[in-house]
């Protein structure tokens, strides 16, 4: 039952952040489409989020990849994270649940992006009981040992474990491993909102 949650995982991108308007201004900067930049981007997302490239690094390999030489007219961290945009519906669902349940973070994520954003005043004022950083882990969703690690570092059992994620994957894995889900839509914080306070109603 959904009622037995009693700790709730945000993911940052796509949930608590908006990463859409800094995607548009880096193709913006490299002169390409949105989707090309996106696919770019994405094809060395998953190493960067790993830690085992820095966020300067992934721009070199995307710059690479759409056949520019702008990597060094730009640095990286500090170009992203002035163009990501605070969902501030969610910031304020935050604030509601922060007393009622523990909440913490989940988040695939470059090294440096999440300093950056907290600096910025982009993440939410909230005491987050436990904070999991793909880049720290060496690990990102939806490998299901990070998971298992973000369980044992909250401290509660699966069943009582509420995620709320942007991608179907990281979802997916959730589920398999028992803990309850929300898979949020950007484009729609509100409806995902009234989504999560059903779930945690029901």
């Amino acid at each position: 039952m959904a009622s037995e949650v009693k700790f709730i995982y945000f993911d940052l991108g796509g949930v608590l952040l908006s990463f859409t308007e800094a995607f548009a201004e880096m193709a913006r900067f490299l002169d390409c489409s949105y989707e090309e930049f996106t696919k770019a981007f994405f094809k060395y997302n998953d190493v960067s989020c790993l830690g085992e490239i820095t966020g300067q690094q992934l721009w070199f390999k995307i710059n690479e990849e759409l056949g520019e030489e702008k990597g060094d007219e730009l640095e990286f961290t500090e170009f992203f994270t002035s163009e990501c945009v605070r969902i501030d519906s969610m910031v304020r669902f935050v604030d509601e649940v922060k007393d009622k349940y523990s909440i913490g973070l989940f988040t695939n994520i470059q090294l440096g992006i999440f300093e950056k954003n907290i600096k910025k005043g982009l993440i939410p004022e909230a005491e987050f009981k436990v904070i999991i950083k793909s880049c720290d882990e060496g690990l990102i969703k939806p490998n299901l040992e990070i998971y298992r690690i973000a369980q044992e570092r909250c401290g509660f059992k699966a069943n009582e474990i509420l995620l709320i994620d942007d991608f179907v994957e990281n979802v997916n894995a959730a589920r398999k491993m028992g803990w309850h889900t929300v898979h949020f839509k950007t484009t729609d914080p509100e409806d995902s909102i009234l989504v999560i306070k059903n779930h945690l109603l029901k």
